[in-house]
């Protein structure tokens, strides 16, 4: 078997398994509890067509003592569009009690996305 038809092989598999694949654009961090809890994204993936990244939490205290009524905060994502402005993309839940890894879908299609940089949020979840 020849190397291009070993290579045509790997990447044919690769795209059968649904392997995630690194996306660009850089991902700015607004966290209102910054205080409380350090964010740090991972680098942006996709996979089937949502994007996703592995964000660390580094507790520091209890976002009680940053507003918060209950250790859940909320994560917003947005794309920036051209000219400046800002189109939201997705938005979830954390329970944030501990320190570690969150996984985090960052848009439900690569499509919105593109290339463009986002703007992932942490705050301080809403009253249900």
């Amino acid at each position: 078997m020849s190397n291009n038809a070993r290579c045509l092989g790997v990447l044919l598999a690769a795209a059968l398994t649904g392997t995630a694949a690194q996306a660009a654009g850089p991902i700015k961090v607004e966290n209102a509890l910054a205080q409380c809890v350090a964010l740090q994204p991972g680098v942006r993936t996709t996979a089937g067509q949502q994007v996703l990244t592995e964000a660390t939490l580094t507790v520091k205290k209890s976002i009680g003592e940053c507003g918060c009524k209950s250790a859940i905060a909320t994560y917003t994502s947005q794309v920036e569009m051209e000219g400046g402005y800002r189109s939201f993309l997705q938005r979830g839940a954390l329970l944030v009690k501990e320190s570690g890894v969150q996984p985090l879908t960052l848009a439900s299609s690569a499509q919105l996305l593109g290339d463009r940089g986002l703007v992932l949020s942490l705050a301080c979840a809403g009253p249900d």
